[in-house]
């Protein structure tokens, strides 16, 4: 059997960007549900969503090394074992969040700060140890990529096209078509049948370029690379990005749900929109990068700016 490895990693990176948003957006539905149609929920489960992806982004790079350093397994067994887990987190997930809707009922009025502080740990709780799978099959995937020493080939530039591409359209079909067609729980089974999916295709892949892959610590160890001085620290920067853009977020979901009728459709709507844009820009500032132009991140961030003050007061 032959394998285009850029065609099968774009399909299944498609596939955990589409399954991923699919869950946000029916996890959001069923803690509203279960916890409480509030603005906090919302926030809660979009930070633990992000926190949990984060985590196993940074953390599953060393996880990976480790493992398949110490095993000489393949990766691609590693991201097939990440995508069943996140499968199962389509039944678990709503289990814990109705075991914790009977533990929450004798902590008083939505609105306290008992009931508030206990549902987001027990959100936290339920949510972060599978989206830290979902984080993880990057690293994994582009650790992979070294052992074949593709880099040239395949980089992480085709893994987020995918990722973002497959996000967006699970950001639109989940809320307006699968929810109405199959229900919540319907629809996380679909979720999970598209991560088994993923996994026995990383598996074919893993057997297939198993005699050509015989991982060690050093292949999967990044290679370090000279980089200039600065006076700001990139990762800082993000962090402020990541955070101004997550709190806008909830912002406008608010500010939208009284026009758009719905919470769940606002924030859908958003989370496609916000998608679209990065999407956009990545593109736009990819396409300078590859006709030898600089770009500065001083113009981006003031639109940044200005349109996040300015979003609300044209929606209203």
């Amino acid at each position: 059997m032959r394998f285009n490895l850029k065609t099968v990693s774009f399909v299944v990176f498609f596939i955990s960007g589409f399954c991923g948003l699919l869950y946000e957006i029916v996890w959001l539905r069923q803690a509203l549900l279960a916890f409480g149609a509030i603005t906090p929920m919302i926030s809660v489960v979009v930070s633990a969503f992000m926190f949990g992806t984060a985590l196993g982004s940074w953390v599953g790079g060393r996880w990976v090394v480790a493992v398949c350093g110490r095993t000489r397994m393949s990766p691609m067994v590693l991201l097939a074992i990440g995508q069943v887990v996140i499968a199962i987190s389509a039944f678990a997930v709503p289990a814990l969040f109705n075991a914790g809707e009977g533990l929450l009922l004798p902590l008083g009025p939505i609105d306290s700060f008992a009931y508030l502080f206990a549902s987001t740990v027990l959100l936290a709780a339920a949510i972060v140890p599978w989206t830290f799978f979902m984080g993880a099959a990057f690293p994994t995937m582009i650790a992979f990529m070294r052992v074949l020493n593709s880099q040239k080939r395949l980089g992480f530039r085709h893994l987020y096209v995918a990722n973002i591409l497959g996000s967006m359209f699970g950001a639109l079909l989940t809320p307006y078509l699968l929810i109405e067609l199959n229900g919540l729980r319907g629809t996380l089974s679909i979720g999970a049948r598209l991560n088994a999916v993923a996994a026995l295709v990383a598996l074919l892949v893993a057997r297939h370029y198993g005699k050509l892959a015989s991982p060690d610590a050093n292949a999967l160890s990044p290679r370090p690379r000279e980089v200039p001085e600065l006076r700001v620290r990139p990762g800082l920067v993000l962090f402020i990005i990541g955070f101004c853009s997550l709190g806008t977020q909830v912002v406008w979901t608010r500010h939208y749900t009284p026009v758009l009728g719905n919470s769940i459709y606002g924030f859908a709507f958003l989370l496609v929109s916000c998608l679209f844009g990065t999407w956009l820009g990545s593109g736009f500032y990819l396409s300078r990068q590859t006709a030898g132009r600089q770009s500065s991140i001083l113009v981006p961030l003031a639109m940044l700016a200005i349109f996040s003050v300015l979003a609300p007061m044209l929606g209203a």
